[in-house]
């Protein structure tokens, strides 16, 4: 397989697991407790959950299967009903009197991920281009001819 293959692949294999995992989160439940039981972290309904409570009595349930686990640290994974009900825009809830929380839309980190991986894959097949045709790989002035080694441009070592 050729290199651009294999960052295809990798790629696709990517989006393959984030799908995944988001349409796992419309029939499972997983949520995390810190020890201290004052931090959680939630994963359902497409969406990533961070909530933190100002004392330990007051902690927030957001569904019957989750009052089972109050006050018990750690990792927990759960089904529930399917749903379709997907936050399509964060969400929070910041008062100061009761639990506080944010909600993260998956679709944000996703795309912002395979937004980056895009521009470093970009820039990686620019520099690949310009070497292979003789030009400076930070500029791209044509470097035909050029015996000392330096871009007469811009100064890069070639």
């Amino acid at each position: 397989m050729r290199r651009s293959e294999v960052k295809l692949a990798t790629v696709l294999t990517l989006f393959l697991i984030t799908l995944g995992i988001f349409v796992a989160t419309h029939r499972f439940v997983a949520a995390w407790d810190s020890p201290s039981l004052r931090y959680r972290i939630r994963l359902a309904a497409g969406c990533l959950t961070l909530a933190w409570v100002p004392t330990e009595d007051r902690w927030p349930t957001w569904s019957p299967r989750d009052r089972d686990y109050i006050g018990q640290p750690g990792l927990r994974v759960w089904t529930h009903t399917w749903s379709w009900i997907t936050y399509w825009v964060p969400r929070a809830r910041l008062a100061r009197d009761y639990h506080r929380w944010i909600d993260i839309p998956l679709w944000i980190p996703v795309v912002s991920f395979f937004a980056w991986l895009s521009v470093l894959w970009r820039a990686s097949s620019r520099r690949k281009y310009r070497r292979r045709r003789g030009l400076c790989i930070k500029c791209g002035y044509e470097l035909t001819g050029n015996v000392s080694g330096v871009c007469p441009e811009c100064g890069t070592h070639t």
